[in-house]
């Protein structure tokens, strides 16, 4: 098993096959774009295997209020990461769409409403 960091946040684990180093670098540039995408202070955890000559890919982005997974299967590495990355990249624009999907305004006029209640 062959295990590789980028500081604390991103994390690349190979079990049964060695990524070449070409592969290696291309996953992780594109990692680090995905953590600069994803929710502040995230943790990227991408795992590979090779089982029955088939490749095993996941891939984990979490932090403490939200945490998206991805699991594919594929006959080549990159192409497996290519789907996993457009996978997650598409759960990343949803969260975003719904977190801020209404104004931040509207919180703050329901908190106003509820204190000008209790007073």
């Amino acid at each position: 098993m062959a295990e590789f960091t980028d500081g604390e946040e991103i994390k690349v684990i190979a079990e049964n096959f060695e990524l070449t180093r070409e592969d290696l670098r291309h996953i992780n540039s594109r990692l680090n774009y995905m953590s600069d995408i994803a929710p502040l202070n995230s943790t990227l955890h991408l795992n590979f295997a090779l089982k029955n000559e088939k490749y095993i890919g996941s891939l984990e982005v979490k932090n403490i209020k939200a945490q998206f997974n991805s699991m594919k299967e594929g006959q080549e590495v990159l192409d497996l990461f290519k789907e996993i990355e457009d996978d997650i990249h598409l759960l990343i624009k949803d969260w975003k769409k719904k977190r801020f999907d209404k104004p931040v305004e509207d919180k703050f006029e329901v908190e106003a409403m509820e204190m000008n209640d209790k007073n």
